[in-house]
């Protein structure tokens, strides 16, 4: 028996170190626990637990390609080929831009999901903006302070009073939320959650404030009326560091603060009460989670909640997402310092473009996009066009690979080496397979090779040995990285500065002349949903068993509920347990209903990617219009319903 070390490389704030025993034949047994390091003292959690099932359970094991009687086993060779000529054929009639290399972080690994990028762009084809997730917020944080990243999540120590608004880390990023609970228990602080959902970490908070959806504004503007009618407001930090704040100090006393408390549902004693918090414990940490921006305004939303530590003297005091925050060179590693800007297009909106012709060739890596992507009906559609082909390179069989011509087996994170960047801390190690593959399956860098030998592409840099260009990809954020790269120790990668702001002041401007890129005035508007008659917005989120769409191979089929407010659920006679009938102009999905107190009357919860009893997502509900016309982020959060007893 012996122990192997790597990093969890799926899409969590945490990417935790794992350790998992083998036996005398190289078969991964379980997985132990890990030392860890200062920010995850021990990794796993209770889906990545599942992985020694996974690795071994419905995996793709060979090629397949589409024949009239279904898939058929080919090899490699024959693989490349088919998959060479379709690119080769499209090129020749100068419709390379047809072909659309789509991916996202199924796997976070930058050899599994930036390196490839290399191939792509070398060819001229068409890249996704990876808009489903955080772009949104990013560019309205980066509107104002010149970029997204801010505090560290996992060093506490400093602060009196955490605020999670809007995010479940108790779920989505576990041991953030354990370091949050030692921190209570050893400061004596105060731990809030902001929220439309009673979530788990809610149930555990020291006050939970429990706002209607698309409002945040409106309560961020109440509290900042509080702050600046009390002087509470740091008015030498803000004079020294910002730019632009008469204009905003005008704007939040526009409306009365009970006309806002109304807007965001929240009784103004609440929100005194928060208000004091946030004056009395400086410094204070707000998370802001990325369901924030998965709303029609959530742009203004997110930019919003990040003033609130700012105008009370706090550089950066807010979390949304550091992935952006270290000095790596990713142009070099994705190959854009080499070939240039790729045409790239909205991921958000691709089952429209999908389904209208606009793409012949589709290649899916790292990504389940028939279920991640909003409209997925239109995307399958899209995919089922007799003018279009369709790739998938992947470790198991999913929704999108049931409509593929072309199945390639691809290698877990288990299998393969790889550098995984977290998006929580900054604490890295190079992650060394665990096993050998146990199927055909090959890495995509190998696949990359392959298919640019095959179509006789020579370029130097396309074969470029992976290490190396890690080296060079870490050498701005990492001293000695040769010795980092041999060591196998963790090493923490250099930060930009936090006190500095790429502005064109040099300064925080909350009144912003880059919002009107997007399609916003310079400041955040209060809103409130503008729900139709007869419909609930429907609200989704992360699940403690799921990882996006992976894990039902090790836990079983998707949940299937809706959570119901017990008023609503009684105004229409709807039982605990019933099937229900969602439905809305893109489709309906069956679901079962569970009655609730987990939201307020008019919404509704259901976890993320929930299979409908019948078929389906609760993506196929989901319009897949972006939050702004250059392709902003998703609406998954701005979705409205009809509720139906299903009779």
């Amino acid at each position: 028996m012996k122990i192997n070390q790597t990093i969890c490389a799926r899409d969590c704030y945490d990417s935790c170190p794992l350790s998992f025993e083998i036996d005398d034949d190289g078969r991964v047994i379980r997985s132990v626990a890990d030392s860890g390091h200062s920010f995850v003292a021990s990794g796993g959690c209770a889906r990545s637990a599942a992985d020694v099932k996974r690795l071994y359970t419905g995996r793709i094991e060979t090629p397949m390609l589409r024949t009239l009687s279904g898939f058929s086993p080919i090899s490699w060779d024959e693989a490349i080929e088919i998959l060479a000529n379709k690119i080769s054929e499209l090129s020749v009639i100068e419709q390379v831009k047809k072909i659309a290399f789509v991916n996202y972080a199924g796997n976070q690994g930058l050899l599994s999901l930036v390196y490839p990028e290399r191939f792509w762009r070398k060819i001229g084809a068409t890249l996704t903006d990876r808009a489903v997730c955080t772009k949104t917020g990013h560019l309205a944080i980066k509107a104002h302070y010149g970029n997204s990243f801010g505090l560290d999540a996992y060093s506490l120590s400093e602060y009196k009073v955490l605020i999670y608004w809007g995010m479940n880390p108790a779920v989505t990023a576990p041991h953030q939320w354990k370091k949050a609970v030692e921190w209570r228990k050893h400061s004596g602080g105060k731990i809030v959650v902001i929220d439309v959902v009673k979530t788990e970490t809610s149930k555990r908070a020291d006050l939970f404030i429990q706002i209607r959806p698309q409002t945040d504004v409106a309560l961020v503007f109440a509290l900042m009326q509080n702050l600046i009618k009390h002087q509470q407001h740091d008015i030498d930090f803000i004079a020294r560091n910002t730019s632009g704040f008469d204009a905003l100090s005008a704007s939040v006393f526009e409306f009365s603060i009970e006309k806002l408390a109304e807007m965001c549902g929240v009784n103004i004693l609440i929100i005194n009460m928060l208000s004091d918090l946030y004056a009395q414990n400086k410094p204070s940490a707000t998370f802001i989670g990325v369901g924030v921006q998965k709303h029609t305004n959530g742009f203004d939303q997110v930019r919003a909640v990040s003033f609130i530590p700012t105008i009370l003297g706090q550089h950066r005091g807010y979390f949304y997402s550091n992935g952006q925050s270290t000095l790596v060179d990713e142009a070099y590693l994705s190959g854009e310092a080499i070939y240039g800007q790729a045409h790239t297009t909205s991921q958000v909106h691709l089952a429209s473009d999908l389904l209208a012709g606009k793409f012949r060739l589709l290649f899916v890596s790292t990504m389940n996009p028939a279920v991640t992507l909003p409209n997925s009906t239109s995307f399958i559609s899209g995919m089922n066009r007799p003018d279009v082909f369709v790739c998938v390179h992947d470790t198991h069989h999913t929704e999108t690979s049931k409509h593929a011509d072309l199945i390639l087996p691809a290698l877990t994170y288990l299998e393969k080496t790889d550098l995984i960047l977290p998006w929580g801390h900054h604490r890295v190690r190079l992650s060394k397979p665990v096993c050998e593959p146990v199927t055909q399956g090959k890495s995509e860098i190998e696949l990359m090779h392959l298919l640019a030998k095959k179509m006789g592409l020579s370029d130097d840099f396309l074969f470029e040995n992976p290490i190396e260009a890690l080296k060079k990809y870490l050498k701005p954020a990492i001293d000695n990285v040769d010795e980092f790269i041999d060591s196998q120790i963790f090493t923490d990668l250099r930060k930009k500065n936090q006190t500095s702001y790429p502005t064109k002041s040099g300064k925080i401007e909350f009144l912003s002349e880059n919002a009107n890129t997007y399609g916003f005035l310079p400041l955040p508007v209060p809103k409130c949903s503008s729900v139709p008659e007869g419909f609930f917005q429907l609200i989704s989120g992360a699940s403690p068993k799921y990882t996006n769409s992976q894990f039902e191979e090790s836990n079983g089929k998707r949940y299937s509920e809706v959570f119901i407010n017990e008023t609503d659920a009684g105004l229409l006679k709807i039982q605990n347990s019933d099937t229900v009938i969602l439905k809305n102009q893109l489709g309906e999905l069956h679901l079962t209903a569970q009655i609730s107190d987990k939201t307020p009357q008019g919404v509704l919860f259901t976890y993320r990617l929930a299979n409908g009893l019948l078929g389906g997502t609760i993506n196929n509900l989901i319009s897949d219009v972006p939050q702004f016309p250059d392709g902003g982020g998703p609406l998954f959060n701005s979705c409205f319903v009809e509720l139906i007893l299903d009779l």
